[in-house]
């Protein structure tokens, strides 16, 4: 009678699939007994990647209200009670669509088309069948994806992985031992996809550094092993929600986009860094400097931080942004048997690490990250907002320190290395047992560090091409470059300069913080949508603010109209353009505020700070007047300042009353009139 009842209802909810497109996570933790959230942490990552809306519950009989169920961690032998298997088979029998990974229980085999599963952890890549069905595989075109890493052969057995022989559902995936790593199955109306791999080992282990060496280069090359499952993920969405949308990757309408971080560790460095800040500042470019705040002399390295204030005040006053880069840049600061925590209260003068006899000796995680953020700040009156570890060195406790400190970005992870090349929040202890901190991790892609060919005066421009290279391919999928460069000799200035020369049309080089404000508003944004007008029309509606470079990418089949609306249902803006077959792409709408103006680079000008609090500064590079400005918010309408003009040079002050967000400046020089964002943030 149980069994009975609980079909009816499912019957019921499978014929309300049309008032509902989000997928949720069926969260098992507790059914499973499992000790920590990983595995539902990993779905939760994957979702947030990948930009569709979402929900969760652990309850199944409320996932049966939804048209498509991605379980949160694997499906265990007497996970489910016989009367709930039978429920879901129904769920799928009836137009239900369900996404598992890792499956455990053998009496699910006929529901998922699988004949036998077998548990490996002697298996390291998977082979994804494109050409059987290609709509399954959109994105998954070059060979680095066709083929994704699991781990490397030389260092051992890696995780297990569950590889399948099947029945009824045909394999769309393969392990190098040809057993099955994906398998789809069609059954009554419903569909059943079943990954071999753990969606925690491939998503949410990679992440915090726990894969088995699974990258295929270091740094400098095309890794997105970990993100072609989430790609895969979405285009299964896809199939199954009509007219699917979801949130882009990129600001605006822009394909990818680059950010210029230099490291600052070195006393060359300080003496050679204006060069670069003057080019950049010529191309309108706000880059990152990272700066090490050495105040002590050791065995490792010399004090060169006391003496170089007025290099780095130079690159704050040309409008850049500067980091932190720790205290010592020590070379064993992944360590924690020598780094330990550490307790908050670090001064210059209480926090003296040395490095003696190939050992730092006194250094702590929250000593090289408190003095260093307090010091920059204390010398220079900046926020400092940004991390990154000297030598790339990530101890697991290094999200917590940052979090502590309230640091928002950290640029540490080589996104090789991590198999993600996708901005995430940081697990605070960098472990299974972990939760997310609030720092938001956005990988290293590329820089002037070659372990086995270092880069040098007469094989640099060969360095170029390899950068170019890698970035046409993290472009395709719409992902950032964070290239990283020591700004310590001359000919590196010409190969960055060469770099950016070779970029994409649709590229465009925006400042690392300003990205990570991008990301951290693209993840908190939640939107619904609705088929309306007998198929022929669709609404995007926004739950809460949505921030100005925020973009949706949408299947238009069959579509005549898209409409979209704020949280208070007020009617936006969009503009489109095609992005990929059906799909478009739909990006704000600045126009009425830029109708007919050039970008404020191309007149010699720059907006400094940016993102900025209560005032920002334009300043002509050469002595040509500004005769004016106005401020516009992204309607065209203008905003009630106050400027201060003198010759090349204006200070905007913003009222209090003027909220946050992405402001449009139009300043007039010489009779022609040029445009510049900004984006005004107030704490």
């Amino acid at each position: 009678m149980k069994s009975c009842i609980l079909v009816v209802l499912l019957s019921f909810a499978v014929g309300c699939f049309g008032q509902d497109r989000k997928v949720v996570i069926l969260d098992m933790t507790t059914r499973n007994a499992e000790t920590n959230w990983s595995r539902y942490l990993a779905v939760e990552q994957m979702l947030d990647l990948i930009g569709v809306p979402f929900d969760s519950t652990s309850q199944l009989t409320t996932a049966f209200d939804y048209p498509i169920i991605i379980t949160g961690s694997r499906i265990k032998q007497d996970a489910f009670s016989s009367t709930e298997k039978t429920a879901l088979e129904s769920y799928v029998q009836n137009g239900g669509v369900l996404i598992t990974s890792n499956l455990r229980d053998t009496t699910f085999g006929v529901i998922c088309g699988i004949d036998s599963i077998i548990s490996n952890n002697e298996v390291y890549t998977v082979t994804w069948d494109t050409m059987m069905n290609p709509h399954l595989f959109d994105q998954v075109d070059d060979s680095m994806e066709v083929v994704v890493s699991l781990g490397r052969e030389s260092s051992g057995s890696t995780f297990y992985s569950r590889t399948y022989t099947i029945s009824s559902g045909e394999s769309l995936g393969s392990f190098e031992n040809g057993k099955s790593a994906l398998v789809h199955n069609a059954l009554g109306s419903g569909h059943v996809y079943t990954f071999g791999p753990d969606f925690r080992d491939v998503i949410f282990r990679p992440r915090i550094n726990q894969d088995i060496n699974a990258h295929r280069v270091y740094s400098n090359g095309f890794e997105p092993s970990s993100d072609v499952f989430a790609f895969i993920v979405r285009n299964i969405l896809g199939q199954h929600i009509p007219n699917q949308v979801y949130k882009y990757e990129a600001p605006r309408n822009y394909s990818s986009v680059v950010c210029l971080t230099h490291d600052i560790d070195s006393r060359t460095a300080v003496d050679t860094m204006q060069a670069f800040v003057d080019a950049e500042t010529s191309r309108g470019i706000s880059a990152q400097y990272n700066v090490t705040v050495r105040y002590l002399s050791d065995a490792w390295m010399t004090n060169f931080y006391v003496g170089g204030h007025q290099e780095l005040a130079y690159v704050r006053d040309q409008g850049h942004v500067l980091a932190s880069h720790s205290v010592g840049h020590f070379p064993d600061f992944g360590d924690e048997s020598v780094f330990y925590f550490g307790e908050l209260g670090n001064t210059p003068a209480n926090y003296q690490p040395v490095y003696f006899l190939g050992m730092t000796i006194g250094g702590s995680i929250l000593g090289e990250t408190e003095v260093s953020k307090n010091l920059l700040e204390d010398d220079f009156g900046v926020s400092i907002r940004s991390w990154r570890s000297g030598h790339l060195a990530y101890p697991d406790s290094l999200p917590l320190a940052l979090d502590t400190l309230g640091y928002e970005f950290s640029s540490t992870y080589s996104s090789n290395d991590i198999l993600t090349n996708f901005p995430y929040y940081a697990i605070r202890n960098s472990s299974f047992s972990g939760v997310p901190s609030n720092v938001l991790e956005i990988p290293m892609t590329i820089s002037d560090v070659f372990s086995s060919d270092p880069i040098t005066e007469n094989n640099y421009m060969d360095k170029v091409a390899i950068w170019s290279d890698v970035n046409r391919r993290y472009d395709r999928n719409n992902a950032a470059i964070i290239l990283l460069i020591h700004p310590n000799r001359g000919w590196k200035l010409i190969a960055q300069e060469a770099f950016l020369d070779s970029l994409e049309a649709t590229q465009a080089v925006v400042p690392f913080e300003e990205y990570g404000e991008f990301w951290k508003q693209r993840n908190d944004l939640e939107f619904i949508t609705e088929v309306v007008n007998g198929g022929l029309g669709l609404e995007v509606r926004m739950l809460n603010h949505l921030g100005e470079e925020q973009s949706f990418v949408i299947d238009t089949s069959g579509l005549e109209e898209v409409a979209f609306f704020d949280e208070n249902g007020n009617s936006l803006t969009f503009n489109s353009q095609n992005f990929n077959g059906a799909k478009k792409l739909f990006y704000q709408d600045i126009t009425a505020a830029t109708d007919g103006m050039e970008n404020l680079s191309a007149g010699g000008l720059r907006a400094f700070p940016n993102p900025f609090s209560g005032s920002v500064r334009i300043v002509a590079s050469i002595q040509k007047n500004i005769e004016g400005v106005e401020v516009f918010d992204l309607a065209g309408n203008s905003v009630n300042v106050t400027s201060i003009v003198n010759a090349n040079e204006v200070l905007i002050r913003f009222g209090d009353n003027v909220a946050d967000g992405l402001y449009v400046v139009c300043v007039d020089q010489g009779g022609r009139k040029y445009y510049q964002k900004v984006i005004l943030r107030s704490n």
